[in-house]
């Protein structure tokens, strides 16, 4: 007897106008998702129209008058600022919450899932929240390169310097670096509205807002969510920068491991593990320019790291949002609706 395929899923998305949120949209159609997609807003951009698919248009609805009765999945991708109230329309409509905004990240009762790392937290979660969090991009990449090191090797220490695209600060940014590169060749003056300083030609030595202790707070977050999913024991370093780029996150990173770790046996589980590419060296090495679009976070440069007693450096590259986490959470989504 032939099995039987599930119902359809509705889905809503809040934040449906950001980076993030067209992303989910592009993936769902490419993936030609059965059910109803509802694209919401918090309010601020109610009117605009986002793209669904090539030949589709979905109208974005605000999101406080909006009635979710029939919803099963609510992802929110937007403002932090709106993931409570995202909740509790969820809530109000029985519906799954999974939130990408970080602000349930940390919350014990609520799981930090990853896809392909450890999905098993869903298994034993009772579901009385209903919610779910996801990892930023940049923890999110890490955590599938890492996740095999620290199966066979048991990390002990983690870190990472980044080289991360303008695409951190959505459309704007990349719009702001596009109009200066321009200005520079025409010797036109330069104004900086989304970062203090220039984005063409320049790199900016911190993403997010500083915080207190000096940390900012994407750094202070990927810290977090590394040790959530590692283990509060492991030591995490995270350094961040932005460059020049419109879409990529990169990343140099160094690792001490519990066990013996070399090279070639990182290469080997590292090619084991889903949504990860261990590339040659070379004219192959992967950049920036090389991986819009690309669903995997690619590895270079692995070698052995002399200054720890089981270390590890190498170059982890990856398109952010799509492939840290975008494409985690359609897995995350076929899980979901599977059970």
């Amino acid at each position: 007897m032939a099995k039987s395929s599930p119902p359809p899923t509705n889905i809503a998305i809040v934040g449906a106008t950001s980076l993030l949120g067209r992303d989910i949209l592009t993936l769902l159609a490419e993936q030609q998702w059965r059910g109803e997609i509802l694209a919401l807003d918090a309010g601020r951009y109610g009117g605009d129209e986002v793209s669904y698919g090539e030949d589709r248009v979905l109208a974005v609805h605000p999101m406080d008058a909006e009635d979710l009765t029939g919803i099963d999945i609510v992802i929110h991708a937007g403002d932090a600022r709106d993931a409570a109230a995202a909740a509790k329309k969820a809530q109000a409509a029985g519906a799954w919450l999974i939130d990408t905004s970080g602000i349930y990240a940390m919350d014990p009762s609520v799981p930090l899932v990853m896809s392909g790392v450890n999905d098993n937290l869903l298994d034993d979660y009772d579901g009385a929240k209903k919610i779910i969090a996801l990892p930023g991009a940049l923890a999110g990449a890490l955590s599938i390169a890492l996740n095999p090191l620290h199966q066979h090797g048991m990390l002990k220490q983690i870190i990472v310097s980044t080289y991360q695209s303008v695409s951190v600060h959505g459309r704007a940014a990349q719009n702001e670096l596009f109009n200066q590169t321009k200005k520079i060749f025409m010797a036109m003056p330069i104004a900086g509205e989304v970062l203090p300083k220039q984005l063409a030609f320049n790199a900016w030595p911190m993403v997010g807002d500083e915080r207190d202790d000096g940390m900012t707070d994407v750094e202070f977050q990927t810290i977090s969510q590394l040790k959530r999913i590692f283990g509060k024991d492991v030591k995490v370093s995270v350094n961040t920068v932005i460059v020049p780029a419109f879409t990529g996150d990169g990343m140099m990173v160094n690792i001490d491991c519990v066990n013996e770790m070399t090279a070639i046996k990182a290469a080997l589980v590292m090619t084991a593990q889903p949504g990860l590419g261990v590339i040659d060296q070379g004219e192959t090495m992967p950049t920036h320019a090389d991986i819009n679009g690309e669903d995997m976070v690619f590895i270079a440069r692995l070698r052995n790291d002399s200054g720890f007693e089981n270390g590890l450096s190498f170059w982890a590259l990856a398109d952010n949002p799509r492939a840290g986490l975008t494409i985690p959470l359609l897995r995350l989504l076929g899980k979901l609706t599977s059970q």
